[in-house]
């Protein structure tokens, strides 16, 4: 079922798949800053959401789920611009647009499909005694060189190789009339503006829930392990900072790049990150810092966050944080040398100390208990 209104004509189609915490807000962005160069419709759940994005100007909803292949890929035949940004792991829906491109009336013009998928894709990437500088990889290299890096059962793998094989390929790129990238997201933080979906990602949330559950924990000195992060805002400046520079792209092709990585340049520490959310739970719940636990093996932090019966991301979340040694990292250069992109945001720790980013959710919590 579609709620719409008439596409004016010559005005080009984006199909967004996914308004939740990326894709509300990529959407927010692209009204702020391009508000009449795209008829936009979106697929969603519920009537109560599609009702939301109707009032905000969105131009057409589309309700369904992410099972809905048939429908998505009818979609996506159609659209110009086809952005998902629902989830990484769901390959039917991807490869339902990818069945969709393949059917499009190529004398209509370049078609531009942006996927997500996430940093989860380097973990154990690594060979043992590499440097932490070794192990980065950039986003300016070829997809045959960043492949090498990810193991071929990595996470999110299920969903990105067989799309590559299928679309997200230079052969098919021409023969389709299609530009396709991979956004690649690490941790993402910071309150979403969107008033569409989510307003608070994963893996922050995550621990501090955990701590509320069980009990606040760090983890012990010395404990070198750190991973990428980038603000929700940066984030999706980087979906349309990538749509742009694809649409004035004379090369009809990806001239074997197909990856983007939004991460900012420098990682953060774990250790910093766990004691600032730790902190913030101190502070909200009264908790003596006697209390708070010092972790210090992966067994010992699966259980915390609720192991993997509780919460299938628990051993993902584990590798991230304790395997150090073997975890590879993004280096945004083609994001921001190529195309000169610059992260406004100022990292993930203060955006838990000062930038209030907990303080909703610990509340309310608190009336929970």
């Amino acid at each position: 079922m579609s709620s719409h209104t008439s596409i004016p004509s010559g005005k080009r189609t984006l199909f967004l798949i996914g308004p939740g915490f990326i894709g509300g807000t990529i959407l927010s962005q692209l009204l702020a800053s391009r508000p009449s160069d795209f008829h936009i419709k979106v697929l969603t759940r519920r009537q109560e959401q599609a009702d939301q994005l109707k009032a905000q100007g969105i131009h057409e909803t589309i309700l369904g789920s992410l099972d809905d292949t048939d429908l998505i890929a009818s979609h996506a035949k159609t659209a110009d611009v086809i952005i998902h940004a629902a989830t990484a792991d769901h390959a039917p829906s991807a490869l339902a647009v990818a069945d969709g491109l393949k059917q499009r009336d190529t004398s209509r013009g370049r078609a531009i499909f942006i996927h997500t998928s996430g940093n989860d894709e380097l973990v154990g990437a690594g060979e043992p005694g590499m440097s932490k500088e070794d192990r980065k990889v950039s986003d300016a290299w070829q997809d045959e060189e960043i492949e090498k890096r990810m193991r071929k059962d990595a996470y999110h793998r299920q969903v990105d190789g067989p799309l590559r094989e299928a679309i997200m390929n230079d052969e098919a790129e021409q023969k389709y009339n299609i530009r396709t990238v991979i956004l690649m997201p690490p941790l993402i933080y910071g309150i979403s503006p969107s008033a569409f979906g989510s307003r608070l990602s994963i893996q922050t949330p995550m621990l501090a829930r955990s701590m509320l559950a069980r009990g606040p924990f760090v983890l012990s000195e010395g404990h070198r392990g750190g991973w990428n992060a980038v603000s929700v805002d940066d984030v999706a400046s980087t979906y349309l900072v990538t749509l742009k520079e694809l649409e004035k792209e004379a090369a009809t092709t990806g001239k074997g790049r197909h990856y983007v990585f939004p991460s900012e340049p420098e990682p953060f520490s774990w250790k910093e990150h766990i004691d600032a959310v730790s902190s913030r739970v101190l502070a909200h719940t009264g908790a003596s810092p006697s209390s708070v636990r010092t972790i210090s093996t992966p067994d010992d932090f699966e259980a915390a966050v609720g192991g993997k019966e509780e919460n299938p991301y628990a051993p993902c979340l584990t590798s991230v944080v304790f395997d150090e040694e073997h975890n590879g990292y993004t280096r945004p250069e083609r994001l921001t040398k190529e195309w000169g992109f610059k992260h406004q945001s100022t990292g993930v720790i203060k955006s838990i100390l000062e930038g209030g980013e907990l303080e909703g959710l610990l509340k309310e919590e608190a009336k929970k208990a």
